[in-house]
């Protein structure tokens, strides 16, 4: 390993990237360890972040892109976007969460996929919904309306 003085940014952002999905996944892997609910775990997590976004986001746009700044923070690719109108965007993108280090923490992608539902009561305050769907392997098909 490199000595501290010689990291790049660009390397110490991808180790956080890295860490933010190690650390996910091994909550995940203690909530159904111990047989809590990751439901209740995710939508608790969205709850808690609605105040940091009700002062940025205020149309569908908006939160279309603030969900695309956590795809792509977290190491996730945007294969396309659509902001048909201003009460409709979608997108196609690669995953929220990074499944293959996921999984080497034996979190398996039917349960990291629920990560998306974090943003559905930060939508609902907002007065949009948001929808996501799994299209197949490291694809997912999103949705915000009003």
């Amino acid at each position: 390993m490199k000595p501290y003085s010689e990291w790049t940014n660009d390397e110490l952002w991808q180790k956080e990237q890295r860490n933010f999905a190690a650390h996910v996944a091994v909550i995940f892997t203690y909530l159904q360890k111990h047989n809590l609910s990751v439901d209740d775990f995710v939508h608790y997590t969205g709850d808690e972040v609605i105040s940091g976004w009700k002062d940025e986001v205020k149309t569908v746009a908006d939160m279309m892109n603030a969900i695309l700044v956590n795809v792509r923070a977290n190491g996730g690719e945007i294969l396309d976007a659509s902001f048909e109108s201003d009460t409709r965007a979608s997108a196609t993108v690669t995953h929220l969460l990074n499944e293959e280090l996921m999984s080497k923490f034996n979190s398996p992608v039917e349960v990291t996929s629920k990560f998306w539902d974090k943003f559905i009561p930060i939508a609902a305050a907002l007065g949009m919904c948001f929808e996501w769907e799994r299209l197949g392997e490291r694809r997912y098909h999103i949705q915000v309306r009003r």
